[in-house]
Formats: structure tokens, C-alpha cells, sequence
């Protein structure tokens, strides 16, 4: 069996789980005087089982869109934000504190605690991990987004239990 990455056209990121158009068979697959189709991709899938023997399966990756897609530019209400998508707020958080982190070691601020820009063995990924554990997320207080007032969801409950 062989497991293709998504085939679609990727993103400025490259990532294969980016992409930039969803509908369009990426262009890095073609060759110069030869632009491949979907159609192309069939005709290889089902060589592969009638002539090889093998199979193929694929991810389907629809959701996952490109900052530089044409599309979620056209309609970026569909993008997970914290308005249609307010249950991601601590993974932001934790986003944008990781982001903090990468550009604060890039610019050399904890150099001083033998965190160069440039992670080249594991001391520093450990440094890292510290930082992190140690200094980031007690500050981002995560546990907060997961407690409940229980008397006040208690008393909730049976008010609409007695409403019907």
C-alpha cells in the first residue's frame, strides 16, 4: 500500500497539511511540457491496482487552508477563529506564547541562559522545555478554561429541568 500526503496545491508553508487550493492537484507533481490532472492520478491509482497489485489511500485534508489561499481571503468566516470558534481560546493562548518564545530565542534574549537562536542539541530543547513548563504556562493559568462554578451549574440544571 502506498499512503499519499495530501495532493493538493500546498501553501506558502509547504506543509502538505496547508493547502492553498483544495480543488487543485498540486502543480509540483508535473514535470516542464507536462501538466498532470486529477485525471492523471486516477489513471496512475488504478494502474497500481490492476497492474501492481497495490492499493492507495490518501488524506483528505479540506479544512486544513492556507494563510495564502485565495479562498479563505474570498470567505474568512470559515477560518477557526475565537468568534465562531470560542473553545480555542487556550490553544491561541498557547499559540501565541510559543510564538513569543520563538522570537524572543531568534533574537538572541536568552542567550544568556545558553539558548542560542540557532537549537542545535538536546540541552537546549531541555532549556526550552523549562522555559516553557517553568515560565510560559504558569502565566497562561490553562487550567482556568476547564473549571466550573458547580453550585451555580447545579442550580442551572434544575432550573431547566423545572422549565421543562
Amino acid at each position: 500500500m502506498v499512503h499519499f500526503t495530501p495532493l493538493q496545491t500546498l501553501g506558502k508553508s509547504r506543509s502538505c497539511y496547508s493547502l492553498a487550493n483544495q480543488l487543485e492537484l498540486n502543480p509540483d507533481f508535473s514535470r516542464p511540457g507536462k501538466k498532470y490532472t486529477w485525471n492523471d492520478v486516477g489513471k496512475l491509482v488504478h494502474k497500481m491496482r490492476t497492474e501492481w497489485d497495490m492499493l492507495c489511500i490518501t488524506d483528505v485534508v479540506y479544512n486544513h487552508t492556507a494563510t495564502n489561499s485565495k479562498w479563505i481571503h474570498d470567505h474568512p468566516e470559515c477560518g477557526y477563529n475565537l468568534v465562531n470558534s470560542p473553545h480555542l481560546k487556550p490553544a491561541w493562548l498557547l499559540d501565541r506564547a510559543l510564538w513569543h518564545l520563538t522570537c524572543k530565542v531568534a533574537a538572541g534574549k536568552y542567550a544568556t541562559r545558553g539558548l542560542p537562536a540557532l537549537i542545535q542539541n538536546d540541552q537546549q530543547l531541555n532549556t526550552i522545555r523549562g522555559i516553557i513548563w517553568e515560565e510560559i504556562y504558569p502565566k497562561l493559568k490553562l487550567w482556568e478554561f476547564y473549571q466550573i462554578d458547580l453550585a451555580k451549574a447545579v442550580e442551572q440544571f434544575r432550573t431547566l429541568l423545572a422549565s421543562g
